[in-house]
């Protein structure tokens, strides 16, 4: 016969149960939120193996839980690095606009924006190459 704790969790997963009160019957709340959904992670401590789980049926151990945080993590530095290269294109056009147009205080003010901008875009590039190596020296 299988141990209560596994009961509950099948029940979760078989009734598809998303009351996190429900949920929290079978483990203690974490301040983690689930990679996949966002929802409460509640941790399962069963014998030596720690598994998180959410209140959806999301389930990790606690290296799946690292390997998801660190992609989560080097995903949204891409993201912004991506959203600033958009910014800068878009002051170096304004650059050339205004410097065609004759309107050279302009085309000085984007031009100082647009350097601003790169400048945060090698930090935030410096900073995934770093977590980066971090993570190759954690697998």
């Amino acid at each position: 016969m299988p141990p209560e704790d596994i009961k509950g969790e099948a029940v979760i997963e078989d009734q598809i149960i998303t009351s996190i009160s429900e949920a929290s019957k079978y483990g203690e709340s974490t301040p983690f939120t689930c990679p996949d959904c966002g929802g409460v992670l509640f941790l399962h401590d069963q014998d030596y193996i720690l598994r998180l789980k959410c209140h959806t049926g999301h389930s990790f151990s606690v290296r799946d839980l690292f390997v998801k945080q660190a992609e989560e993590f080097e995903n949204s530095l891409w993201y912004a690095i991506r959203s600033l290269e958009q910014k800068k294109h878009l002051y170096e056009s304004l650059v050339t606009k205004y410097k065609s147009s004759n309107v050279p205080i302009m085309a000085e003010d984007y031009r100082k924006n647009a350097e601003e901008i790169e400048e945060h875009i090698k930090t935030l590039k410096e900073l995934l190459l770093k977590h980066q190596q971090l993570r190759s020296k954690e697998e």
